[in-house]
């Protein structure tokens, strides 16, 4: 039995650093796919006309926004599409929104406001938000030579969330 040689068991964490850190310098396969699943979801954004992407949005997603994928119920969804699912929160954090008309980014969720999302930056205001998945669309209207924020709340805000009420109008204007 001393004569046998066992195998030595390292970290994955370790495996992958490289060679200069003492590593072996092995790419983390699971960074990887993420980053290749992410191409193929920006993709999916920059080019929704391409061929491929109106073919995944009818099939999977007719009805939402190229930001909020939900996937149509009932349909057998592929494994890949099934994996890029799984990496669109984790990307969508890393993005930084720019509102233009409002009709795919939600107002609440989204990193749209000063590289944020209004949940991250005022949280008791989200907490009472009625739908957290209101598009910035829905949050607004538009009258004569002004745009009005209209709040969708569950009840009167208490002093605290006034504050952050305050604090948001002077994030908007």
């Amino acid at each position: 039995m001393d004569g046998c040689r066992k195998p030595h068991l390292v970290k994955w964490d370790i495996i992958c650093r490289s060679k200069k850190e003492g590593g072996m310098g092995v790419l983390d396969f699971r960074n990887m796919n993420k980053a290749l699943l992410g191409k193929w979801l920006w993709r999916l954004l920059v080019d929704p006309e391409a061929l491929w992407s109106r073919v995944i949005r009818e099939k999977y997603y007719p009805a939402c926004s190229r930001l909020n994928l939900i996937p149509r119920k009932r349909v057998s969804i592929s494994n890949v599409w099934r994996n890029i699912l799984e990496v669109v929160e984790e990307i969508k954090e890393s993005l930084q929104f720019v509102p233009g008309n409002g009709v795919e980014i939600r107002f609440w969720k989204d990193a749209w406001l000063n590289g944020s999302s209004p949940a991250s930056l005022f949280p008791n205001l989200f907490r009472v938000a009625i739908d957290e998945d209101d598009l910035i669309r829905d949050s607004f209207m538009c009258e004569v030579n002004s745009i009005i924020w209209m709040p969708r709340l569950r009840r009167n805000l208490s002093d605290e969330e006034l504050e952050e009420f305050s604090s948001l109008l002077g994030c908007l204007h």
